[in-house]
């Protein structure tokens, strides 16, 4: 199974990186954007300013598939209905 590599970024910081294994590059990216919604969605009111930084989904170091503002993605994933799960991820 191919190797994606997530970063969680702004202009001065990388504040996140992962590695994750998915069969894809759209799969790969619908983890990591559900990966950023469940971060929003836990966050204390004194966490840092996330809508400002960027998520950044590579398939080899340095070659993107998917860069978006953490805010946009976030909001995608809270507008995508999860049928298996049978919830919307919007609560």
């Amino acid at each position: 199974m191919p190797r994606f590599y997530v970063s969680f970024e702004d202009d001065s910081s990388v504040w996140s990186v992962a590695e994750m294994d998915c069969p894809d590059d759209d799969a790969a990216c619908d983890c990591a954007v559900q990966l950023l919604s469940e971060l929003f969605a836990r966050m204390h009111d004194d966490a840092p300013d996330w809508s400002r930084c960027r998520i950044r989904v590579a398939g080899t170091p340095g070659a993107d598939i998917l860069v978006s503002s953490a805010a946009q993605a976030a909001l995608v994933e809270r507008d995508q209905f999860h049928p298996a799960a049978g919830i919307r991820t919007d609560h």
